[in-house]
This record gives structure tokens, C-alpha cells and sequence, in this order.
């Protein structure tokens, strides 16, 4: 009976441990209140969570921490999830993307907005703003077709 006892005291403490570190590695953001204590924390690639309310939109930003290369070798990238919350300015398209997210996985040491380098970031709002931007240059090119072809033309014909 006594070994009994002993195993479930030890089980519980490993589950108590491990639930302890999932806290800590997982489950703890720090939440900032302005973009100088993000930027603070983006610098370091510390977890950290901030609302970014700009003028056209308000964006979620949360640190996720170091990328898998920080565990294979060369440290270089800081994951960083961008959730469009709301969008302020813009078209009926762009608030389809309201609520979507995507993780942007920038250089560490490296304090920029999330969304500025679209090359770096994976997710569904990565592939709803790139769509919106072909949509804006297929617009653009079939309105100005005319200009196109009279420059192109003036380039071959040089």
C-alpha cells in the first residue's frame, strides 16, 4: 500500500511540474499597453501581446517567441501572430479580411510592424491581402491599358 501511495505522489508531482512549465513556456504574455513596451519585448522576442490602434485599422500583435531555428542551430527569426481585428479605411473587400491572422517570422533583434514584409508572414491574411493587391493591379493595368502599350511600344521601338 505504501508503494502505492508513493507512486501517485510522485506522478503527481511530475503533472504538477509539467503544468508548470506549459504556464510558463505557453501560456504567459505579457500585455502591453503602449508600442514602446511591444517594441521592448519584439526586440528581445519575448512573448508579449499588443492592440495596435491605427488610424486604418486596429491589428492584434503577439509574440509567439524564437522560430524553429533557434532550436537547430542559427537563431534568426522571432514569430510574431498579426490578427486583423478592424478595419477603419478601406474598401468592402478588405473588411472580408476582418478577424483573420497570419505569423510573420521576423529577424531577431528586428522592431518593425509585423505586416510590413507580406514575404515573411504565412497564413490566411497573408493570402487575402496578396489577392487584394492582384485585384488592384489587374484593375489598374485594364484601366491604363492604353498608356501601357504606348510606353512599351515607345521602349521597343528605341
Amino acid at each position: 500500500m505504501k508503494r502505492g501511495i508513493l507512486i501517485g505522489i510522485i506522478a503527481a508531482g511530475i503533472i504538477v511540474v509539467l503544468i508548470a512549465m506549459g504556464i510558463v513556456f505557453f501560456g504567459y504574455s505579457h500585455k502591453c499597453s503602449d508600442e514602446r513596451c511591444f517594441n521592448a519585448f519584439l526586440a528581445a522576442c519575448k512573448r508579449s501581446s499588443w492592440i495596435y490602434d491605427a488610424a486604418d485599422a486596429t491589428w492584434q500583435y503577439d509574440i509567439k517567441g524564437k522560430g524553429l531555428s533557434c532550436y537547430f542551430g542559427k537563431c534568426s527569426d522571432c514569430v510574431v501572430s498579426a490578427k486583423l481585428i478592424q478595419v477603419k479605411k478601406g474598401t468592402v473587400d478588405i473588411e472580408k479580411l476582418q478577424g483573420l491572422s497570419m505569423d510573420c517570422y521576423l529577424l531577431m533583434g528586428f522592431v518593425t510592424k509585423p505586416q510590413s514584409d507580406l514575404a515573411k508572414c504565412h497564413g490566411i491574411l497573408k493570402e487575402g491581402l496578396q489577392d487584394l493587391i492582384i485585384v488592384k493591379m489587374h484593375s489598374y493595368i485594364a484601366s491604363n491599358l492604353g498608356k501601357i502599350a504606348a510606353e512599351f511600344n515607345k521602349t521597343i521601338g528605341s
